[in-house]
């Protein structure tokens, strides 16, 4: 699902609001990490943290950890063909 650029998702003609992420605490709460983090997982995922301690938000927790480890890390070890030409 794509985010415009005001990271408000509507629908009926954009007169209603179906998902506002807004804020950070507005992606934690609805368990969405923003692609434009990229990289940036350490940052978010410790805002992440704070937003759902405790024992109760466990297994929220652990399902956002897999996310990295099974979508995230395999941007970060993919290996992207370069050719470099001379002048």
């Amino acid at each position: 699902m794509g985010v415009p650029e005001d990271r408000t998702i509507r629908t009926d003609f954009g007169h209603e609001t179906v998902l506002h992420l807004s804020s950070a605490e507005r992606e934690y709460a609805a368990l969405v990490y923003p692609v434009s983090q990229g990289f940036g997982w350490d940052a978010w995922q410790g805002g992440f943290d704070a937003h759902w301690h405790g024992d109760p938000n466990d297994r929220v927790r652990q399902k956002v950890r897999t996310f990295k480890c099974q979508v995230l890390e395999n941007f970060t070890y993919y290996r992207v063909l370069v050719i470099a030409l001379d002048r």
